[in-house]
């Protein structure tokens, strides 16, 4: 049935191909019904998806190929990537069905010609072609897929080989499965579930050869471009030896390079010389050549000499590359001239340079396709056990952790989709996943389960749920019996290892998740893809750490078999408004090697770490980009074996670029001091090459300086050793790194041999700036400021690092390293509870291990030493431990270590010569408190029966040194303490929910005062839920139930208040699921918010026949977390500005002063209102994150990070999350899914669950607060996702001054805009409602002005007289009837200010406002403080005298205190709001005014983005300063050059000429930016000059600037200059321009400044001051010249300048000092319109005489004769002329001219 009839087509093609090709289609689908078996084609969205995809086809993985039509329109073979396809194919293919088509068409392709035997063309049921098809090939004689069983050819058209031609696109559906519309069988009536696509994309080859030689081409480059067309950039690979290999390829077919050959072979991509780079005419463009191989070149670091690889590859890949062959390869090595040299030596370190070549056929013709830097390291794959036995500390997820900013949530695979759990599997159908992965996340087929009856019946050994070759899938455990095995359906490429995933050992065992397991291709394709958001800039550090485990088979030659090799890609992107991937460039890469000899010995089936530590190279564009992607690719050399393993894929950044270095600990003995010890110094050091490169690549200097945690620099410290304080210490840098160069003494504490530089374990040159004893504090956090000298003086520091500016120099935050013990058990997890048997045992269920931390005197900060051995002392029960306290007992212990360092028991040999000690000794070792044990593990000691408590334990550090790896660490030997509570293993209860699976066996609580108070007033209970009841049938509870506190964070807590309830039950049993709490009275005072307290209850077995007796009571342990019900958001470095929300560490309790709450509130710590009430032994900083009752405060976080949610996916089998990383890719709380939380119900009276007061808990939920409280400048970002139920924001702005703002919240009118009469500050409680009371608000002591931007706003009177807004007085001309050729278009589009209440501010839509005004701003405090939302749902109007008018209006409000943005917990919402552009009353209007819309900061880059009818421009205006930006679009996203859009702040915008204005502007959250990161507008970043212009009485200001640069037109040029947006209606705004062409300007880009005009539009022609800001090249080089008076005034920043406004063409701003002769021309005439209906003419040191002014059809307008003046100005309506003005000394100047 599967014949196709490919001889019919064969003959056919060539007749065919010369008709239409709709006529050839339906020729091909009259062949098809005529000879073809009823096979019918339609659309199947397929088991797994939910829709079809924007083309209405299924959604599957997608593979792309490039292909290329030579000149002679040869016929291509389009190759599938299946094993054995050029030859008689494998079973280890999908056979089930195969599709050829047009990919753009969804329909068969004219220029396919079938050569496999089984394809055939098959037609939908409309009887269209659909393609080419071969289905069930492994029914049909078994057949395999290969060329000559379902091979096609393409065959060009005949316009394929003009450059011009577009192209066409071919697809290859293929799938395992055969599920027509879940049917089967042997009849298509639908497709099956696909597999794979495989797209084929057809161009003409010139166009390739076009873009190899561009892309080579050195002068076509700049800064950023890209070396070769396939820039691999760096790739970091750590080796095991020089002799390790990895594999490098190209993207194309070794045979699919199409290329002009090289002329100059002796130009090369890299070359120091840059006169030996490849340029453009090194290409001879009259020759196309086909790649018929491709051969590699090796460069070495220096860039001077090259060698070609010995052998020439027919593959696209070399998969054996490594320095020693390249270095020692049989061709030698050559100059750059191409003449034999020595060969260079490589280590660790060094770069090598790679470029692949095309080259022809004959092996003659060649040109470079694709280059790599490969970087190599010593970080090659180790197991966790590798790791431990060989000290790599830093390889350790511990270190890793602690020391480095996690920058996006590890990759598990364990929450792939929301059907996964984390039970352990009970099914061959539970152990792995149903549904495939985002389609853009892995580049390989699926393997599905539920479609095991559907897959092919012989397909070697394989089963239906393991994955073919080049498929993929989610598995819990490999080869487990019954689960995973052979006989389960599984058939592994190694079927020996157990294996299970990485959160299986993480969790001892207690959770299983996934693992992604792939048999590859030998294909290089992406694996898996993960997208975060970062900070990076050059010189931060890249942390990688993924697992891999080699899964082939156990055959050892590598011949025959291919082990895993691994390549990760970082990838900085942009997205548009709808968070699609719009541009990608790669930034670096880093390398596993290949597994079968990068490694130490190969490990099968075991987890082995890939890591990687690299600091991104300058020039990498990091800086551009806050969204990332990290892509994984398979890199193994074939397909034989190329099975593995991938999980728990993490990656960390620290954007630090220096570090501080303790040499030792502080001892326990010294933590007491104020100061750090004399003896303890810290190493400040920084990258040598990144610090060179900043100071300018020559000998100089940096300054460095200690900050506290605040970012205030540290007074107490004498850096130069003079003997008294500096404000920072200076450094030198060398130009060169000189190995025996010596620190100064000062810097190095009064020694002569500390070195200045040093070389890290990767050979990074460092660079040491001091070594010594600093005086600082042990209680204080601190970093380490750097400075570059100053631009304009370099004996004087420049801006000083800071922990905000990621790009800048400065160190982690640190405290003083002190020595301190840490108790885990076997898996790491801190162990605080032991449980001991109750038999004769009487040992710990858990291993107790202890472990050293110390200082890190390699990389900084802190790490955890895990081979330090101890001796014990342990206190009696719930005493403290008196080690110390009993006379020579230390001293005893201590000779006995001097005489046996390494014995493990008491030595009786001992007494001999030290009787008393012996006795001593042995005394506390009989008695159990003294274990001699040379041991890190106390797993063996046995608690007595009677000895049961809480024990304080001395350990005792038997040696003064460790060795770890290569380190030697001091240890201080003395003991160390810590609580360690022992149990008696009697009946286990265990809290928490029965269907979910907890990582550990602590259960925490989550609960509010507020809910205890319901509680404890009603006299009712908590229902906690519990999982199991275990060695016992039922218990009985003891000590009359109570329940007592057993541990606390608490120091105010005392032994006399620990009862704090009791437990209801009488007995529980093992059915029960539910236990029942009540609370005393007393835990309202007992429990303070943001502490915690752990619960204990014990129990007793009520014993039952045939029961075994237990005769230990059991205790259960819950810590109980009380969360504060007022919350203030608190970002800190020491949290390294992690910003998600579920972070416990980013609250504090609020403070009174915050809330303005003096009543009824306490504060901890000092009391921060006068009067207040405080407790001096609580923190603030002890907080939780929000619950439903809290109410959450933002402040000013300038500095610092806002907020930043991100959705929560909570798993549907328990409601536990799964996802709580934000969108910043910020993680929550490590485990705070597995909290419990007290239910919180709004609709009870007292929150309770139904209104009893009696409350149960629920698993922890996110994104949560009842209200939040926006202060001035706070932010939220993403604040779609934040579960609240009121929202309240603030403005802060100064009095009398104009404003453009906006609102973010719902239902706000114009009459909410009132504040306190006595100070305008809204300094009334939080979380109160505010109305109208005459008592505090007065709408005349304190007026708010408001205007409207060309809208109609009313000015109400008495309810009965209105008056339009624009006609407050009733007498001048409306806005409406004036004409639009008469008005001023930018500035009579305001409206009069306006006391109308009901006008609505909806969607964010900008107003403008002024508090107060000159009668009333003097009363008034320096900021008013506005408050939204008003409570009022009605307003009064009110006479002149204060009196209500007896005027109200009413308004709806049923929206109140919510923000503009939809909630939504979907990912992606990107809370997309339009503002209304339309509503202009003037049509000629362009200029449009908006607000942001969200409470946070906006990019105007982004905006301008997404809204492309708009001229890259905005205007702001704050505090009656408005300025001008431009944005440049047409360059890719530059932080620096971006403009920020604040919370509450409006903006213009301006239609482009020609366009019709949009019904709205766009925006979505996309656009929001972290507005911490510094960022300013381009004219900032370059060199020029800054004008403020600023009114005679100080309180209105404008600034015009001046911008350098070369390239720029004089003209005006709207892409460069932004025009004047003076707005006369708020008149006392001086506006400050310069002259660009005929344009007024804010902004002015020009080449230089020579004779450049100057000017000021005012409403009344008074002075106004102008202050200037230069940059170094114009300081004391510019003055401002007066035309009219001939005098030259010095500009000055320290000086301002008068000037009359509105005397338009008097002013220049010039480099000159003097005026030449009057023969000289020193500037053209300039004819300009420098506002609305006026034109100026001017020429600096000339005398106009005449001005004839034109319409554009040549007719005279007016003139003005005999001027004898520099400069005139002429009143005009708005239109376009032609002026010609003429001067005394004959020069005449011609131009169209604009007038506004």
């Amino acid at each position: 049935m599967n014949i196709l009839h490919h001889h019919i087509t064969a003959a056919a093609v060539s007749l065919l191909r010369l008709f239409s090709t709709a006529w050839t289609l339906a020729v091909l689908a009259v062949l098809c019904v005529t000879g073809a078996d009823a096979q019918t084609f339609a659309h199947y969205r397929g088991v797994a998806n939910t829709s079809f995809d924007e083309r209405g086809m299924q959604r599957t993985v997608e593979v792309e190929y490039y292909y290329y039509v030579d000149e002679n329109l040869s016929a291509i073979n389009l190759q599938l990537p299946c094993a054995g396809y050029t030859s008689n194919g494998s079973g280890i293919e999908p056979q089930r069905y195969f599709r050829w088509y047009d990919y753009s068409t969804d329909r068969a392709s004219a220029n396919l010609t079938a050569v496999g035997s089984k394809l055939k063309a098959v037609n939908d049921a409309e009887g269209y072609a659909r393609g080419l098809f071969a289905i069930n090939l492994d029914q049909d004689g078994n057949a395999k897929p290969c060329h000559n069983t379902i091979g096609v050819t393409y065959n060009p058209p005949a316009d394929a080989s003009d450059s011009s031609w577009q192209g066409e696109t071919i697809a290859c559906d293929v799938s395992r499965y055969n599920d027509w519309n879940g049917t089967g069988g042997e009849t298509m009536t639908a497709e099956p579930t696909l597999s794979i696509r495989y797209i084929f994309h057809i161009y003409p080859a010139r166009r390739l050869a076009e873009k190899i030689a561009n892309a080579a081409s050195s002068d076509l480059h700049n800064s950023a471009s890209d070396l070769t067309l396939e820039d691999n950039k760096r790739i970091v690979v750590g080796i095991k030896n020089l002799g390790a290999r990895i594999a490098l390829r190209v993207n194309n077919r070794y045979d699919q390079y199409y290329f002009y050959p090289l002329k100059n072979t002796l130009h090369h991509v890299y070359a120091a010389d840059k006169t030996k780079r490849i340029t453009s005419e090194d290409f001879d463009r009259t020759k196309i050549y086909r790649s018929g191989s491709i051969y590699w070149r090796v460069y070495d670091q220096t860039k001077t000499k090259y060698t070609d690889l010995f052998s020439w590859s027919n593959s696209n890949i070399i998969p054996w590359f490594d320095a020693n062959t390249a270095v020692n390869n049989g061709n030698g090595w050559n100059t750059l001239d191409g003449k034999g040299t020595s060969k260079p030596s490589v280590t660790y370190g060094d770069i090598l340079y790679v470029v692949a070549f095309a080259r022809s056929a004959d092996k003659k013709y060649y040109a470079p396709v694709a280059n790599f830097e490969v970087f190599f390291q010593t970080t090659y794959p180790k197991t966790d056990a590798q790791i431990q036995a060989a000290g790599d500390k830093e390889r350790q997820l511990s270190y890793i952790e602690d020391h480095y900013k996690q920058v996006m949530k590890p990759v598990t695979f364990d929450d792939d989709n929301t059907e996964m759990t984390l039970a352990a599997p009970t099914t061959p159908e539970d152990n792995l996943s149903a549904i495939p992965s985002r389609w853009d996340r892995r580049s390989y087929a699926f393997t599905y389960p539920q479609l095991k009856d559907f897959t092919s019946v012989n397909q070697n050994d394989s089963k239906p749920f393991s994955p073919m070759h080049g498929e993929y899938n989610l598995y819990k455990c490999a080869n487990v019996k019954g689960i995973s095995d052979e006989a389960s359906g599984y058939t592994w490429c190694n079927r020996k290892r157990i294996m299970y995933d990485r959160t299986h050992a993480l969790t001892g065992g207690k959770q299983y998740g996934h693992f992604l397991y792939i048999d590859a291709s030998d294909e290089s394709r992406q694996i898996a893809a993960a997208d975060f958001k970062a900070d990076l800039c050059s010189g931060a550090k890249l942390i990688f750490s993924g697992y891999v485990a080699n899964f082939t088979s156990e055959e050892s030659d590598s011949a025959k078999i291919a082990d895993p090799e691994v390549l990760f890609r970082l990838y900085g992107v942009i997205r548009d408004e709808n968070d699609k991937i719009t541009d990608r460039r790669l930034i670096i890469s880093f390398s596993s090697g290949d597994f079968m000899n990068n490694i130490e010995t190969r490990n099968l089936g075991v987890w082995t770490q890939v890591y990687a530590k690299l600091v991104m190279p300058r020039n990498s564009g990091a800086e551009n980009y806050s969204d990332f992607r990290i892509v994984m690719d398979n890199m193994c050399k074939s397909t034989s074996g190329a099975d593995y393993l991938i999980d728990d894929l993490r990656f960390y950044i620290d954007p630090t670029k220096a570090e501080v270095i303790q040499n030792m600990p502080v001892c326990p003995s010294e933590t007491s001091a104020a100061d750090l010890p004399s003896h303890v110094t810290l190493k400040i050091r920084t990258a040598y090459e990144s610090t060179l490169q900043m100071v300018g690549n020559k000998a100089s200097h940096v300054f460095y300086r200690f900050c506290d945690e605040d970012g205030n620099a540290v007074s107490t410290i004498d850096y130069d050793g003079d003997g008294r304080y500096d404000e920072y210490g200076t450094a030198e840098v060398p130009a060169a790194y000189d190995e025996t160069k010596k620190l100064p003494k000062a810097a190095a504490g009064g020694r002569t041999d500390v070195a200045m530089f040093e070389k890290d374990e990767q050979n990074e040159k460092l660079l040491v700036l001091a070594d010594r004893n600093f005086p600082l504090s042990m209680s204080k956090k601190y970093y380490v400021s750097v400075a570059y000298p100053d631009a304009d003086d370099e004996t004087k520091p420049g801006a000083w690092g800071k922990l905000s500016n990621v790009c800048s120099c400065y160190s982690e935050m640190f405290e003083l390293v002190r020595q301190n013990v840490v108790i885990t058990d076997a898996n790491g997890s801190v162990v605080t509870t032991v449980r001991v048997s109750c038999d004769e045992n009487r040992t710990p269920n858990v291993n107790i291990n202890a472990k050293l931390e110390t200082a890190d005197i390699v990389n900084g900060g802190k790490v955890t030493l895990d081979d330090v051995r101890f001796d014990w002392f342990l206190s009696e029960p719930d005493q403290p431990n008196d080690f110390e306290k009993i006379p020579k007992l230390k001293e005893a212990l201590d000779a006995y270590r001097t005489a046996y360092p390494t014995a493990t028991s008491l030595s009786s040999d001992f007494e001999a010569t030290n009787a008393e000690q012996y006795a001593l000794l042995k005394q506390y070792v009989d008695a159990g408190r003294l274990v001699i044990a040379y041991s890190n593990s106390l797993a063996n000691y046995k608690f007595a029966h009677d000895r049961i408590g809480l024990y304080k334990v001395a350990a005792i550090p038997v040696a003064a040194t460790v060795n770890e790896g290569n380190t030697t660490y001091h240890i201080c030997p003395e003991p160390m303490y810590f609580s360690l509570r022992i149990v008696e293993d009697g009946p286990k209860m265990t809290m928490g929910f029965g269907n979910v699976v907890y990582p550990n066996d602590e259960r925490c609580v989550r609960i509010g005062l507020p809910q205890i108070k319901a509680m404890t007033e009603k006299g009712a209970k908590l229902t906690l839920p519990m999982t199991s009841l275990e060695s016992s049938k039922s218990v009985a509870f003891n000590n009359e139930s109570k329940i007592f506190i057993s541990d606390t964070n608490d120091p105010s807590f005392t032994n006399e208040l620990q009862v704090v309830g009791k437990v209801v039950n009488e007995e529980v049993e093992t059915d029960d699921s539910l236990i029942e709490i009540c609370f005393d009275a007393s835990a309202l005072t007992t429990f303070h918010e943001g502490y915690w307290y752990e619960l204990n209850f014990s129990f007793s077995q009520i014993h039952q026949a045939g029961e075994a007796v237990v005769s230990c009571p059991g205790e259960t342990f819950i810590k109980f977390k009380i969360v504060p019900e007022y919350l203030t958001w608190y970002s800190s470095a020491a949290n390294k500005f992690n910003a998600n929300w579920n972070n416990d560490l980013n609250w504090m309790r609020s403070t009174a002063a915050v809330i303005y709450k003096k009543k009824d509130y306490t504060d901890y710590g000092s009391a921060s209102l006068e009067g207040g009430n405080a407790d001096n032994r609580l923190t603030v900083q002890q907080a939780y994150v929000p619950m439903k009752f809290s109410k959450v405060t933002v402040t000013d976080q300038t500095g610092k990070v806002y907020p930043y949610l991100g959705n929560i996916v909570y798993r549907p089998s328990n409601d536990v999350a799964r996802k709580l990383a934000n969108t910043k890719g910020d993680e929550a709380t490590t485990d705070i899914q597995y909290d419990m939380a007290v239910k919180w119900n709004y609709d009870t009276e007292d929150h309770s669950d139904t209104g009893d007061g009696n409350f149960s808990c629920e698993n922890f939920k996110g994104n949560l607060c009842d209200e939040i409280y926006f202060k001035p400048e706070a932010e939220l970002l993403d604040p779609c996702y934040l579960i609240y139920r009121k929202a309240y924001v603030e403005k802060e702005m100064e009095p009398n001054k104009w404003y453009i703002v906006s609102s973010p919240l719902r239902d706000t009118y114009a009459g909410d805009m009132y504040v306190p009469k006595a100070d305008g500050r809204q300094q009334t409680e939080a979380f109160r409602p505010i109305s109208f009371d005459e008592t505090l608000y007065s709408r005349n002591a304190y007026p708010v002005y408001q205007r409207s931007w060309d809208k109609g706003g009313r000015e109400v009177v008495d309810g009965v007289t209105f008056y339009e807004a624009a006609d407050h007085d009733g007498v001048l001309t409306r806005i409406d009837t004036l004409s639009d050729n008469s008005m001023n278009v930018e500035s009579l589009y305001w409206s009069h200010v306006f006391n109308r209440m009901d006008v609505p501010y909806a969607d964010g839509k900008g107003f403008a406002i002024k508090m107060t005004d000159d009668y009333t701003s003097s009363a008034s405090s320096p900021l008013a403080l506005l408050r939204l939302p008003k409570a009022d749902t009605s307003y009064a109007y009110y006479a002149a005298d204060g009196t209500e008018s007896g005027v109200r209006t009413e308004v709806s409000k049923a929206e109140a205190y919510r923000l503009l943005v939809e909630p939504s917990n979907e990912e992606g919402t990107f809370s997309h709001i339009d503002q209304q552009l339309s509503a202009n009353i003037h049509d000629r209007n362009a200029y449009h005014l908006l607000g942001n819309p969200y409470p946070a900061t906006i990019s105007a880059y982004l905006f301008l983005k997404a809204n492309p009818s708009l001229t890259p421009k905005i205007w702001t205006l704050e505090a009656g300063r408005l300025e001008g930006h431009v944005i440049d679009l047409t360059l890719a996203y530059d932080r620096h050059n971006d403009v920020l859009i604040t919370p509450m702040q409006a903006f213009f915008v301006k239609v482009k000429d020609g366009e019709t204005a949009p019904a709205a502007a766009t925006f979505s959250t996309t656009m929001t930016v972290d507005r911490w990161i510094s960022t300013s507008s381009k004219r900032v970043s370059q060199d020029g000059l800054t004008i403020t212009a600023v009114a005679e009485d100080g309180k209105a200001a404008s600034v015009a600037r001046v911008v350098i640069n070369e390239d720029a037109s004089e003209r005006y040029d709207d892409t460069e200059d932004v025009e004047l947006l003076n707005n006369s209606a708020l008149s006392s705004l001086p506006q400050v321009y310069t002259v660009a062409g005929s344009e007024a300007v804010a902004l002015n880009e020009v080449p230089g400044i020579e004779w450049l005009p100057i000017g000021v539009v005012a409403a009344t022609s008074s002075r106004v001051w102008l202050s200037f800001r230069t940059d170094k090249a114009h300081r004391g080089c510019l003055w401002l010249f007066d035309a009219k008076t001939r005098s030259f005034t010095p500009v000055s920043e320290a000086d301002s300048i008068a000037i009359e406004a509105n005397d338009h063409g008097r002013y220049y701003i010039t480099t000159a000092s003097s005026l030449p002769s009057e023969d000289a021309v020193i500037s053209e005439v300039k004819i300009f319109s420098p506002c609305a209906g006026k034109l100026t003419a001017t020429a600096a040191n000339s005398t106009l005489s005449t001005l004839y002014i034109y319409s554009l059809n040549g007719q005279l307008v007016t003139s003005r004769h005999n001027i004898a003046a520099s400069n005139a100005t002429v009143d005009l309506h708005s239109g376009l002329y032609v002026v010609t003005a003429e001067t005394e000394s004959g020069s005449k100047a011609t131009q169209k001219v604009i007038v506004k």
